[in-house]
């Protein structure tokens, strides 16, 4: 590779150490957390970065993992006194908000390893019957077929143009898209909440049979949720 392959990427762009990059997957933020948990968020450009806030004091524990929601209008950021935070990107300054444990839970925590969010799309599969015919009924199959030449316009002889009545708009479906956030915590469980809000369910990876806890390092799963993948190690012996 020569030296003037990617020319604008020879410049070093940041200023300080980093601990945690994390792109925007829609668009052209970035956050960086550095060493001493200061909290960056950056808009990026050839050359250059554009600082949008930055905040040094925003979290009062040592920040461990980092995703973002799939749209890019919220950030996921896990601590090591096991609380996660989500930190809303659209506003000009640093707006934080607790997303878990819920404010009244009592339950102990533990330190957050790994964050993953993604969208949810469930897979509608057509239910199977034995024995049923699910065209049985369907009477366009009992029908001829009809015709795709267009109808012959009838001829006006008296030329009246009526006014069209004006419809109204359909509404805008804005529904929110449905996304579910997994997190991992060092004694190995997995919490699962819907749209970084509500917790729907959680579980425990740790192995039974040797009663080691496994600290979950990282988390992936299909869009429909139909498998997930965990990367993890026992504590005691670092086994992957």
């Amino acid at each position: 590779m020569s030296n003037n392959d990617f020319t604008h990427f020879a410049k070093r762009i940041l200023t300080d150490p980093a601990k945690f990059i994390s792109w925007c997957p829609v668009s052209d933020l970035l956050l960086i957390v550095s060493p001493d948990n200061a909290l960056s968020l950056y808009r990026v450009a050839i050359k250059q970065l554009t600082l949008l806030w930055s905040s040094e004091t925003a979290f009062d524990s040592t920040i461990t993992s980092v995703t973002w929601k799939p749209d890019g209008k919220e950030l996921a950021i896990g601590c090591e006194n096991g609380v996660v935070y989500k930190v809303d990107t659209r506003y000009e300054s640093l707006c934080i908000s607790q997303c878990w444990p819920p404010e009244k839970s009592s339950r102990p925590l533990s330190a957050i390893r790994s964050l993953f969010w993604t969208q949810y799309e469930p897979e509608k599969k057509d239910e199977i019957i034995e024995g049923f015919d699910p065209t049985a009924f369907d009477p366009e199959l009992s029908l001829p077929t009809l015709s795709r030449l267009p109808l012959i316009e009838p001829t006006i002889k008296v030329n009246i143009r009526h006014k069209k009545k004006t419809l109204p708009e359909k509404p805008f479906d804005n529904a929110e898209i449905q996304t579910i956030l997994f997190v991992g915590t060092d004694n190995g469980d997995m919490i699962v909440i819907l749209n970084g809000v509500y917790q729907i369910g959680s579980f425990n990876t740790s192995q039974e049979k040797t009663a080691k806890d496994i600290s979950i390092l990282d988390i992936a799963a299909t869009n429909t949720i139909s498998s997930i993948k965990v990367f993890g190690c026992t504590k005691s012996t670092n086994e992957h």
